[in-house]
């Protein structure tokens, strides 16, 4: 049996030199205008590549109508298509060399079969082209020192979080936004934070090991639906614990009522609370 290397490839989520947006739209209220009005507003450093079919300009900026006619392949694709277009531009990011993906868009596995059946589709591209794909049906990503946002979180509307050691990393795209929002009320210093929706590809094992190994982040919050793989998860709380970080886990799903909520907003079955006991 093949050993997933825990939290391989997401540095080109938090540290990206160039970003890609599909789906950039100009009204702001849109999941594709959010990110690309944030990137702007909070000062991202890197270039952005918003990719619009119609092309002209996006929110100021020159609009590619593909990723193939991008000068450069960005480091990060940001997804906000609908559900049925997501396949193919995940098939045309692995063939440009695109390091990872982030699929804010919704209507895979937590719709049905057909969905789940798409939402393999597409790890089934990043598991052979290596590049590692986050989502779908997730709210995204944040490296706040390097201020790539790959979110359209209304938290940071107001405000962007303050760069710290708090680590964040959450299946739910509510609740992970919600803790970083708190933390900014607090002034508690965020470093990253990451959710990862439908886990097609990067799961919660994946987030807590690239915290684990982050020199910026020195405590990991995580917010648990539940675990897909225990082998991996096992790994990356021991690459925690040996990088001497503490893990202060919220799990939910514990009930009936919560179990049928996780697997209404992100397709999954929340595991047995005994089996997290032993973990």
């Amino acid at each position: 049996m093949e050993v997933v290397e825990v939290g391989r490839g997401l540095d080109a989520l938090f540290q990206p030199r160039s970003i890609a947006i599909f789906g950039a739209s100009e009204d702001v209220t849109k999941i594709g205008g959010r990110p690309l009005q944030f990137l702007q507003k909070y000062g991202y450093r890197g270039a952005i590549y918003p990719i619009n079919r119609k092309g002209g300009t996006v929110q100021s900026l020159p609009a590619y109508a593909s990723v193939a006619d991008l000068p450069e392949a960005p480091e990060l694709a940001v997804m906000a298509v609908p559900p049925e277009s997501v396949l193919e531009a995940v098939k045309d990011c692995a063939r440009r060399g695109v390091r990872a993906a982030v699929i804010l868009s919704s209507g895979f596995s937590e719709m049905g079969e057909a969905g789940s059946r798409l939402q393999a589709e597409i790890g089934q591209v990043a598991r052979s082209s290596g590049m590692r794909v986050v989502g779908p049906n997730c709210l995204g990503s944040i490296g706040v020192a390097e201020k790539s946002i790959a979110t359209f979180s209304v938290a940071l509307e107001s405000a962007f979080p303050t760069a710290g050691h708090v680590g964040i990393v959450s299946q739910s795209g509510n609740l992970g936004s919600y803790t970083m929002r708190l933390a900014v009320d607090r002034g508690i210093g965020i470093s990253r934070l990451l959710t990862t929706g439908n886990e097609c590809d990067v799961d919660i094992a994946d987030g807590i090991a690239s915290l684990a190994t982050d020199p910026a982040t020195s405590v990991i919050l995580c917010c648990m639906e539940t675990c897909r793989d225990a082998g991996k998860l096992v790994r990356a709380l021991a690459m925690a614990r040996e990088a001497g970080k503490p893990i202060i886990v919220l799990k939910v799903g514990v009930s009936d009522a919560g179990s049928e909520a996780a697997a209404s907003h992100t397709g999954a079955l929340a595991g047995s609370d005994a089996v997290f006991d032993v973990v």
